[in-house]
């Protein structure tokens, strides 16, 4: 009969149950009258395009928003692990480091090192799960455990909390995203980790890309403005494991990143001699923004990288790509000022060697920045808005008054970008896609010289990956900016881009 609840038997064999639920915090949306149920020996899917609710019900597993209506059963929250942007914030905020003191603190004996995570996250069971050492040979982490937690880049990091998710045996697993910031090599060895992983424990995964499953999904409940457009069995002929980026977003091959661009292979860990990565200079060509010759980063014995000769100039646009831990985002800390070793190398800056008297603060004014690290590392204490005119200053916050001319700026790009009824919302509160695109706005809003967009579409649907890439190539194309784009998925680069340089962790390869 309605409204009765399950026999016992059925919910023994329940992990979760939404009966008639209702999901309406004071500043948002929410969902009426939503029916779900996750059961043992299956893996779920929360599907659906940034907006549209997957934070919310997810939150809801997680006990951190109480329904208004109906009934809902799930595990202890103390018993979920949840894997998203906003928990790895939390943890690597929780070091006490912050953003622009972050490469600093690489060299602090006091931030905790990753097998020190590992093991007080690790919890006393006979359960394999829990023993560090085969958990971290299984996602291929042991380089990874003599390292601290900030001296990972983003892929490595998220192999690392992974791993502390396993080894803390939790009931219930939740994973936003898990092959978003790894790399193509990786990837597949990802989908059998997790296949191996949800069937030892029940799992539900989040992706706002249909296409980008893994393969042990067995049910999928799609989400649109907070509806319900589908919940039942997965069709796996229907969606390619891992495939992050639909043909829909940009038709191009993934083994060319940059079609009819040979790259220029350079390598982040062993001495390759000088790469030449341009023609050699001529009275016509455009002036140099970045020069750097020879250039090494090291912490303590660990070389990240090693005789890196890179120049870019006015008007180029860019792809920078590489595997995770080849020394991508080190690259871009020398470039965006915030490296001290910078001033230990031979690095120009719009015409400017480091170390000559220059500010940070001027090289930061030339340059629009997008990063995984940004977004761990930005406050969520700030509404929206805030968060885009703080571009204007190169500030985590917005410590200065706008004038009208920026205020206007500034709200016709959150307009163009569909951010209107976000915009007083603060930072922490909104979707991982919301935060993504709120940073975007930030490096797009003062119309800078030089664009560093580090993985700019992670946690981008189809619809505002196609939106902020076509952004990016018209303002590039307005206002003359110099572009280096950073990724790990091909289709996602621009059509402007022209050049190419891909970090190695090998030998040195030109073609």
């Amino acid at each position: 009969m309605p409204g009765l609840p399950d026999p016992w038997y059925k919910r023994l064999m329940q992990i979760i149950k939404f009966d008639n639920v209702s999901l309406a915090p004071k500043d948002s949306q929410g969902f009426h009258g939503l029916d779900w149920t996750v059961e043992t020996g299956e893996c779920w899917a929360v599907v659906g395009p940034n907006n549209s609710g997957k934070s919310m019900l997810t939150a809801a597993v997680k006990g951190r928003i109480r329904p208004l209506g109906g009934r809902l059963f799930c595990p202890d929250r103390k018993c979920i692990e949840q894997i998203s942007i906003n928990a790895v914030s939390s943890l690597i905020r929780g070091q006490g480091v912050f953003y622009q003191s972050r490469w600093n603190s690489i060299m602090d004996d006091e931030t905790m090192g990753v097998e020190a995570y590992l093991s007080a996250k690790s919890v006393p069971a006979a359960d394999v799960l829990t023993d560090i050492a085969p958990v971290a040979r299984m996602l291929e982490i042991d380089p990874l455990l003599s390292k601290r937690m900030n001296q990972l880049s983003n892929g490595e990091l998220k192999k690392v909390v992974l791993a502390g998710v396993l080894v803390n045996a939790p009931e219930l697993i939740i994973y936003e995203s898990p092959f978003a910031g790894l790399d193509q090599v990786y990837r597949p060895k990802m989908d059998h980790i997790l296949s191996w992983v949800t069937r030892q424990t029940p799992c539900i995964i989040v992706e706002t890309h249909p296409d980008a499953l893994p393969s042990c999904i067995t049910h999928r409940i799609e989400l649109d403005r907070f509806q319900v457009k589908y919940c039942g069995p997965h069709d796996p002929v229907q969606h390619v494991p891992g495939r992050p980026i639909t043909a829909a977003v940009r038709a191009a091959s993934p083994t060319t990143p940059v079609p009819g661009t040979p790259p220029t292979v350079i390598t982040g860990k062993s001495n390759p001699g000088k790469i030449d990565t341009g023609p050699a200079p001529s009275q016509t060509e455009s002036p140099v923004l970045v020069d750097m010759k020879q250039v090494r980063v090291t912490y303590g014995r660990q070389v990240i990288l090693e005789d890196i000769c890179w120049t870019i100039r006015e008007k180029e646009h860019w792809a920078l790509t590489g595997p995770n831990g080849s020394g991508k985002t080190t690259l871009l800390g020398l470039i965006a000022g915030d490296h001290p070793q910078a001033y230990a190398n031979d690095i120009t800056l719009f015409g400017i060697p480091r170390g000559s008297g220059e500010s940070i603060w001027d090289i930061k004014a030339r340059i629009g920045l997008v990063s995984p690290e940004l977004h761990l590392y930005f406050p969520k204490d700030i509404p929206l808005f805030e968060v885009v005119c703080s571009g204007f200053f190169d500030s985590l916050g917005c410590f200065k008054t706008c004038s009208a001319p920026q205020l206007a700026t500034a709200s016709n790009l959150i307009s163009s970008m569909g951010l209107i009824p976000e915009k007083d919302r603060l930072f922490g509160a909104l979707s991982p896609g919301i935060q993504r695109l709120g940073l975007i706005a930030r490096a797009l809003v003062k119309e800078p010289l030089l664009l560093l967009l580090d993985e700019p579409c992670q946690n981008l649907d189809p619809e505002n990956t196609r939106m902020i890439l076509e952004m990016i190539t018209r303002q590039v194309n307005r206002s003359s900016a110099t572009l280096v784009y950073v990724t790990h998925v091909p289709q996602e680069i621009p059509d402007i881009v022209s050049k190419h340089l891909a970090l190695d962790k090998g030998p040195p390869l030109i073609s």
